[in-house]
């Protein structure tokens, strides 16, 4: 891996902290990777609903996904949003409807299946080795492009050792990227908070996936954490091209950084478009402050 990453976003402000050029180059390649393909889609979801007993998480939801946009999904509490994370990777499978990923449809399909077809993603919940290293946590993300054997590890073999350095030296570069290198010898259960959430980033990018599915990555930060955790959302989306699905309760942070925006309420999508015609939408401003809309006007 010879890409060298730049990205310096401590303290940085979203909106500052890329380079105008830089930023020029990333949208019109994002807007022409999005022109290509069948609709230039790498994911969709066709009429998908989910239940549990009897009791309806999502209803005959579409969903599409352009390569190389970041595509958030946003609702109140219990709109289904995980869910739909969760049927696209796999941990559920759908009761209705069909998952479309690079024109491969599925309903059902195993973690190792989905690395290989590189996507990757986070969890509401840190799921992080915390009695590992930073460095061992982020290179436990390339376990499934691995080829060395437990055995031929442990017997060092030059292959082996090989390998071994390579992940490390890649670990290394992401550590960079999200300016965490100074913890790389640190237990992840030992760091605050904030920084798990950016160890468990760079856990999931260090595979380069195509597609990278984030689960409330800023969930419980500080507004400096969501400030800087924003800008390497878009760095990982500006730098490698990444498309992203995030799901996110901060609507601020949603609308500065998402393409487009998708929203969910009570497992039915209500709209979906960029983010100024979703924040327009009546039925959205309804399911978050409960507004009622185009009543006559009360008679004194």
């Amino acid at each position: 891996m010879d890409r060298k990453f730049a990205y310096d976003t401590m303290g940085l402000d979203l909106r500052e902290n890329l380079d105008i050029g830089a930023a020029l180059t990333s949208v019109l390649g994002r807007q022409e990777a999005q022109a290509s393909g069948a609709n230039g889609a790498i994911l969709e979801l066709n009429d998908v609903s989910l239940s549990f007993g009897g009791i309806s998480a999502l209803r005959n939801v579409d969903l599409s996904v352009r390569r190389g946009e970041i595509r958030s999904i946003i609702g109140p509490n219990g709109a289904g949003k995980s869910s739909l994370i969760n049927i696209v990777s796999g941990v559920y499978e759908p009761t209705n409807g069909t998952v479309r990923l690079q024109g491969r449809a599925y309903r059902a399909i195993a973690a190792t299946r989905l690395a290989q077809l590189r996507v990757a993603r986070t969890f509401q919940n840190l799921a992080l080795f915390k009695g590992l290293t930073v460095t061992e946590n982020i290179v436990s993300g390339l376990a499934f492009k691995r080829r060395a054997a437990f055995v031929t590890q442990a017997l060092g073999l030059p292959w082996a050792r090989r390998e071994e350095r390579e992940s490390r030296e890649r670990a290394l570069e992401v550590l960079r990227f999200l300016d965490i290198e100074a913890y790389a010898d640190r237990l992840a259960g030992s760091l605050p908070y904030g920084i798990q959430k950016r160890i468990e980033l760079g856990r999931a990018i260090v595979a380069e996936p195509e597609l990278l599915l984030l689960d409330e990555p800023m969930a419980g930060m500080t507004v400096a954490e969501k400030q800087a955790m924003a800008a390497f959302v878009r760095a990982v989306n500006d730098t490698f091209g990444t498309t992203i699905v995030l799901i996110e309760h901060d609507v601020a942070v949603v609308m500065d950084l998402s393409d487009r925006i998708a929203v969910l309420d009570h497992g039915v999508k209500i709209a979906d478009g960029t983010p100024d015609q979703v924040r327009n939408d009546p039925a959205v401003i309804d399911a978050y402050i409960g507004a009622v809309h185009d009543e006559p006007a009360e008679v004194a």
